[in-house]
């Protein structure tokens, strides 16, 4: 601190003699295309309430394109999609028409192919396969069991 003490009591470097001449003011502009005078936009709680409606409305079309492929139906072309969000919802219509979207070609791989898994999706066959091990452990402990003891007749003389 000592030694940086000294550099605060000289003067400005503007003001030296030899040094560097600045502008005294500033000169006036229109004020257009100063990005230094421009306000940093961040998130505001619109933009958050909007982002979240908008997440919804991707998860209901999502839900209701999954029933449609789990029930052997055609997935929802954009018109429907746009329909039921209007019926469904009260997502204003501009958000809908972001997360209204065109239906996958067959073909196409998805994100997660596990979902749109053909005949059945994986979850369904994990829960069919661990009910069938439920049934054949309880069959198995109902063979293991001693059965009834049988009445024998009383025997004659020995």
């Amino acid at each position: 601190m000592r030694e940086a003490a000294p550099l605060f009591t000289r003067r400005p470097a503007h003001e030296q003699p030899g040094g560097a001449s600045r502008p005294s003011t500033l000169e006036a502009g229109s004020g257009l295309g100063h990005s230094w005078g421009a306000a940093v936009h961040n998130p505001t709680r619109a933009d958050l309430d909007r982002e979240r409606q908008r997440l919804r409305g991707l998860r209901i079309v999502e839900d209701i394109q999954a029933t449609a492929r789990r029930t052997g139906r055609p997935p929802l072309d954009e018109d429907e999609q746009r329909t039921t969000l209007d019926s469904v919802t009260n997502l204003p219509t501009e958000l809908i028409s972001e997360v209204v979207s065109p239906p996958r070609a067959v073909g196409v791989a998805a994100r997660q192919p596990w979902q749109h898994d053909f005949p059945f999706p994986i979850k369904d066959v994990v829960a069919m396969a661990a009910a069938a091990r439920q049934r054949a452990a309880a069959d198995a402990r109902s063979a293991h069991r001693d059965p009834a003891p049988v009445a024998r007749p009383p025997q004659r003389g020995r």
